[in-house]
């Protein structure tokens, strides 16, 4: 049953859209590579706007992109980790190598510069970069998860292992910087596992022979806390986890299953949700406990697959999703239809859906061929970034009535492509090259500048007047890269200004006051309900703003500037 819990907000749409901007260059960009396969999977960006990286590599790789050298050499396959500052030039940069394999899937930052890693390893692994040895042996012959922090300057803290005689992959991390940097990780595995990586046991087995998804709790120090299991006869897999601290650290995933599959990891309690026919699309909410809220699906005859997931920074509570889908999908997850018809073999979907999983509007992208929806962010007024690959000519507007087509011609390329808070399109661009080339992961920092990164077969590609070579042109191997895009919003400034506004007393009775860090701010202040209608409108001279007349309850105060919207809570007792 889904929880109406106090800190569920209304949808509050960024006012600010402006006129198509000027599509953005890239600033820099960086490949590291050499004759094997070298990926780079997640993107993080500190508040100094340092960038950083993990992946995995193959033999010996320059992890310097600039005139240096700085050599890192694993036997088979190792994780790393870098840290580039926010010119392109190398700070640091880390290997986790061992034995067999390990790979580096996902990132997370402290606020104290620490970096938190998860992935998988094979064999035995030493999770210390440095001069020390920190072995970890992964039970039987499949992957075991890792999670591994290191501080800021790169050098070891802690290594965890979660293993069995099963297979088990870490995909993906976040903090609750709310709540101590809790440490949260989905994956998939199969068999029996231990979820709990110190002395004691707590053991979670898959149903079946097919993947099980995993969701498991961590303190800042390594301490289990809990371990929660989605599970069912189908297949099941999950590619993201994301935090909202405004909701008591509410956790959101996002995948794909098939089959029947019970969404409520209690043992004693089921929310099975049935897939249409292949390939569903889920999206599934647990509490800060890994208690189950609600699951909603995304569904049709084809094969649907939701590939990442962001939270809208305005304070909404708002949820985007993006990833592929075939044919006809549904994308309201409630009793209302929403259908979207694919294009080609695979379209590209962006869907919003509001804190509760209440379908708010769904848009497509795509052509005749595939494209694909790797990752999703937002900036601080609202607009919509994505990153993936498509093949052929893709029409990345999604509004049925224009159009902004990219070519791909033979091959798989690379997109950037942003949308407004609404879902209207911006701009799109591609890297071109002549080979297979994706982008995996995104992020931007409080300015708006967008960094990418991802892997490259192409003998070369160019970011605009940019041109990154391949390290081999023998084979079809690939190289990483690293991109940052410059901003094209105005605004930012005052989304920052005006997001960091204060509300006081909070629960209120009669007077609640507002102050903003720059005194003079010039705002157009609104009070609205949970259902997003207006209940005051306020001069920003009333100040402090009476609301004894209205009823208790959870209410939003909206501060709009020219450039940008912010909202937060209050309590009217």
């Amino acid at each position: 049953m889904i929880k109406n819990a106090l800190y569920i907000v209304a949808v509050l749409v960024s006012s600010f859209y402006g006129a198509l901007a000027q599509t953005p260059t890239f600033e820099w960009a960086k490949s590291m590579g050499a004759i094997n396969y070298d990926y780079c999977y997640d993107v993080a960006v500190d508040g100094s706007g340092n960038v950083f990286t993990t992946g995995y590599f193959q033999g010996t790789v320059d992890f310097d992109p600039g005139p240096g050298v700085f050599n890192l050499t694993t036997g088979r396959t190792g994780a790393f980790v870098s840290k580039i500052d926010p010119l392109g030039n190398l700070v640091w940069a880390k290997a986790l190598t061992g034995t067999y394999s390990t790979q580096g899937n996902t990132l997370v930052l402290g606020e104290t510069g620490s970096v938190y890693i998860s992935g998988s390893f094979k064999g035995t692994t030493d999770f210390d970069p440095g001069s020390g040895v920190y072995n970890l042996t992964a039970i039987g012959e499949n992957n075991n998860a890792f999670v591994c922090k290191l501080d800021a300057l790169g050098n070891f803290v802690w290594a965890k292992q979660i293993g069995g005689q099963g297979y088990c992959s870490g995909l993906s991390i976040a903090l609750d910087q709310s709540a101590n940097e809790a440490v949260y990780i989905t994956g998939n595995f199969i068999g029996t596992v231990d979820f709990n990586p110190n002395v004691g046991v707590f053991n979670l087995s898959s149903v079946g022979d097919k993947t099980d998804i995993f969701v498991f709790k961590l303190d800042t120090n390594g301490a289990f806390v809990w371990a929660k299991q989605i599970g069912g006869t189908g297949l099941k897999s999950t590619r993201q986890i994301i935090i909202d601290p405004d909701e008591n650290g509410a956790i959101y995933t996002v995948g794909w299953f098939d089959g029947t599959v019970d969404f409520d990891p209690d043992t004693t309690t089921n929310f099975n949700l049935t897939s249409v026919a292949n390939y569903d699309v889920f999206i599934a909410k647990l509490n800060s406990s890994g208690d189950f809220i609600w699951a909603k699906q995304l569904g049709g005859p084809g094969f649907n697959k939701g590939m990442a997931i962001a939270l809208d920074p305005t304070g909404t509570g708002d949820i985007y999703l993006t990833g592929a889908f075939q044919q006809t999908v549904d994308f309201d997850p409630g009793a209302a239809i929403f259908n979207l018809h694919s294009a080609g073999d695979f379209d590209i979907f962006i869907a919003k859906l509001n804190s509760s999983g209440n379908f708010v509007w769904a848009k497509a992208m795509g052509g005749p061929s595939y494209q694909y929806g790797f990752s999703i962010a937002l900036d601080l007024l609202g607009n919509i970034y994505t990153t993936g690959y498509f093949r052929g000519n893709c029409d990345f507007n999604p509004d049925p009535s224009a159009t902004y087509f990219l070519n791909a011609p033979g091959n798989d390329e690379i997109f950037v492509s942003k949308l407004n808070n609404t879902g209207n399109f911006v701009w799109a661009k591609q890297i071109l090259g002549t080979g297979d080339d994706y982008g995996l992961s995104l992020t931007l920092n409080t300015s708006g500048e967008l960094f990418m990164t991802g892997a490259f077969f192409s003998p070369a590609i160019n970011f605009d007047a940019i041109t990154l070579t391949n390290s081999f042109s023998g084979g079809y191997t690939c190289d990483l890269f690293l991109a940052k895009l410059n901003s094209d919003t105005a605004g930012i400034e005052d989304a920052e200004k005006i997001k960091n506004f204060m509300l006081y007393p909070n629960p209120v009775t009669e007077n609640l006051y507002l102050l903003f860090p720059n005194n003079d701010q010039k705002a157009a202040i609104s009070i609205t309900d949970l259902t997003g209608k207006l209940v005051k409108a306020i001069s920003l001279t009333s100040n402090p703003i009476y609301v004894g007349h209205l009823p208790s309850g959870v209410y939003l105060l909206n501060v709009e500037s020219e450039n940008a919207t912010s909202s937060q809570k209050f309590i009217k007792q």
